[in-house]
């Protein structure tokens, strides 16, 4: 398997995982920026920092359910803070964007259902090419 594709400096390195959430991502964001409902949400100027606030709910909630959930490698305080040393949730993840999501967007008063609903189309292919880092991480 290639779990690390390229060593960049002691700790950092970038590994097969995260390379293809981050195409995902990209893919995703093109195809939602060409979708007509898109400009119909008048999204353009408040999608970044919708994805902005996804991503990081995102992190938090799947770093927070995995350390739940497996306390015993984190001997220090410190050790919660290095998400570079692996261990994400993928259910910590929905949870934490299913809950703060909505949110954000009843704030920015954006019509929620249909934000949802043009999300729902495109979600399923950056799941799936997360799954293909899945697989080459092994």
């Amino acid at each position: 398997m290639w779990h690390t594709i390229l060593n960049i400096y002691g700790p950092f390195s970038i590994h097969s995982y995260g390379l293809m959430i981050a195409l995902g991502l990209l893919i995703f964001l093109y195809l939602i920026k060409r979708n007509p409902r898109f400009a119909a949400l008048q999204l353009e100027n408040r999608f970044l920092s919708i994805l902005l606030v996804g991503i990081l709910a995102g992190l938090i909630g799947g770093r927070l359910l995995f350390v739940l959930s497996n306390p015993e490698p984190f001997s220090q305080l410190s050790d919660l803070l290095l998400p570079w040393q692996g261990g994400f949730s993928l259910l910590g993840t929905i949870i934490a964007v299913i809950i703060v999501l909505p949110l954000y967007l009843a704030r920015l008063k954006i019509p929620i259902p249909q934000l949802l609903d043009l999300i729902a189309i495109y979600a399923p292919i950056l799941q799936a090419v997360a799954r293909i880092g899945c697989f080459l991480s092994g």
